[in-house]
């Protein structure tokens, strides 16, 4: 019985390899995503520390230079806050287009593995038709060999 070769097997590496690239790519921006919802998280813990500063020293009797400083601490938290919400919206589109893509690399490997069992199921049919003939053929011509002592 010869071995099974798929004709397309280097097509069929190329998409594997394409995949598992693609799938990395997703990966970094899954990680990336992480890390700027980590910053945002911390500049959200950051504003609500100096808001409640702002709150107990008021109460307390504090100079209106300070109380500027504050807001002032507060706005610039507050536009970074907005900032890094625009990173966030941006990385999830990013995100949303690489997905597509590894979808799109994960279905042309899927045809491939889908072909490959096609052509490895008409082999091993091929196979048995022909070892089938071949025992016909023995007990053919052992029954002529029989025949003929």
């Amino acid at each position: 019985m010869k071995k099974f070769k798929f004709n397309l097997e280097s097509v069929l590496k190329y998409r594997e390899s394409s995949e598992r690239q693609e799938k990395g790519v997703l990966s970094v921006m899954n990680a990336q995503l992480n890390g700027l919802l980590d910053e945002l998280a911390k500049l959200n813990s950051d504003y609500g520390g100096t808001a409640r500063e702002l709150e107990e020293a008021s109460g307390g009797g504090i100079s209106i230079m300070e109380i500027r400083s504050k807001y002032a601490i507060l706005e610039n938290i507050a536009f970074y806050i907005a900032k890094k919400t625009e990173e966030i919206e941006e990385q999830k589109r990013h995100i949303s287009r690489q997905t597509a893509v590894v979808t799109r690399a994960m279905r042309a490997t899927k045809t491939m593995d889908r072909l490959k069992e096609l052509r490895y199921k008409e082999y091993v049919k091929n196979e048995n038709r022909e070892q089938e003939k071949f025992i016909e053929e023995f007990v053919s011509q052992r029954q002529m060999s029989k025949k003929t002592i």
